[in-house]
């Protein structure tokens, strides 16, 4: 009897272990996106701009707990938010500002500090840490969310009232972008309030389809070969989208690569947790590891490659191999194409590591710095 109730405890960890590895490997292929994203030394990088976002949205469905009463919940996602963009907004700003003092020549654009604050203040993308704007846009998204639950819980029809209000929510924002951004092209929504619409959308997707997502056909390796596809044609019809530019392409099809990219990934990340040996050990690890540092190295992968680019500005490297440089990344040409290819290549893994271990280095040094004051 002791051996039955062993055996049952150790196989409900051992599922347990399962479901949340496939949901870190999850994160950490989409962190890992955004980093390559930004990167943007190959074109194929820019396949991800057309999942990533979406993707962190429905894994935080997945995970969605309605907390109540609201001010307890606003309070906790405002401390899990707010409190890392803002101290990362503080230390991306002053390294900002400490470049452009001690090298003004590195810097493309010569941007006022009236600019730079405001961008801060307003939630946008503030170009000393571009990737800032998603995390006021995705607390609004969680309330938004949240009021949807509230709203149709204990209702007789509580599912497809939830559902409505997605569609009402991506309809809102579709309204917005078609509305809003015709008399005012050049300006943003402070704190991408629209994109909080999309991304509540997305986030409602993941908490209605939770149960989908670990059932035993969705799962299956086989469906990649459905969902893969899909996702080339569209993308390759759609051409490169940038969810924060509110560059969409045409709409319908944006929504449908955003999903099946995500469905994709999520069908490869159950696939790589359950393969717990031989070759792909090392890559599950990998992406388990980074999955679980997503929130950083989303918020300072951009100073990272910052100083990074800096560095090699100023040593004189990117002169020897002939590259400019564009804030983060860096454009390389030569004559010989095999050359060319080959020093990409070299430096696509040197950014693509520095990002990922600079950011993880911030943190650290960032956590010490708080325990001293």
């Amino acid at each position: 009897m002791q051996n039955v109730v062993y055996f049952c405890i150790m196989k409900d960890l051992l599922g347990a272990k399962l479901r949340q590895n496939w949901i870190d490997i999850a994160r950490g292929v989409a962190i890992l996106s955004v980093v390559v994203g930004h990167i943007n030394i190959f074109s194929f990088t820019q396949l991800g701009l057309a999942f990533q976002i979406p993707l962190f949205a429905i894994i935080a469905g997945i995970l969605f707990k309605p907390v109540y009463p609201f001010h307890k919940f606003v309070r906790k996602n405002v401390l899990r938010l707010l409190s890392p963009y803002l101290t990362a907004a503080c230390v991306s700003l002053l390294l900002w500002l400490f470049i452009s003092l001690i090298n003004p020549a590195f810097l493309i654009l010569p941007y006022t500090t009236n600019y730079l604050l405001s961008s801060f203040l307003l939630g946008l993308n503030p170009v000393f840490d571009a990737a800032l704007w998603f995390m006021p846009a995705f607390l609004l998204a969680n309330i938004l969310w949240w009021l949807a639950i509230s709203f149709s819980r204990g209702n007789h029809h509580e599912s497809l009232n939830q559902w409505m209000q997605i569609l009402a929510f991506a309809i809102l924002w579709i309204s917005i972008e078609n509305g809003y951004y015709i008399f005012f092209s050049t300006w943003r929504v402070p704190y991408s309030v629209d994109l909080a619409f999309i991304l509540a959308a997305f986030l409602g997707i993941g908490e209605k389809f939770k149960k989908l997502f670990v059932t035993k056909w969705f799962t299956s390796p086989k469906m990649l070969i459905i969902f893969i596809p899909i996702f080339l044609w569209g993308t390759n019809l759609n051409g490169v989208v940038n969810f924060y530019g509110r560059n969409y392409g045409f709409v319908p099809l944006f929504l449908l690569n955003s999903l099946v990219g995500s469905f994709a990934v999520i069908c490869f990340s159950h696939f790589l947790a359950r393969n717990l040996t031989g070759l792909f050990k090392p890559i599950q690890q990998f992406f388990i590891y980074i999955g679980k540092e997503s929130l950083f190295i989303f918020i300072y992968h951009w100073p990272a490659l910052l100083i990074l680019n800096t560095l090699l500005f100023n040593t004189g490297v990117l002169s020897q191999i002939h590259a400019t440089q564009n804030l983060v990344t860096i454009v390389i040409t030569f004559d010989d194409q095999l050359k060319t290819v080959v020093i990409q290549v070299v430096f696509f893994l040197l950014y693509t590591t520095w990002a990922i271990a600079g950011s993880l280095m911030m943190k650290r040094i960032i956590r010490k710095l708080s325990v001293l004051v």
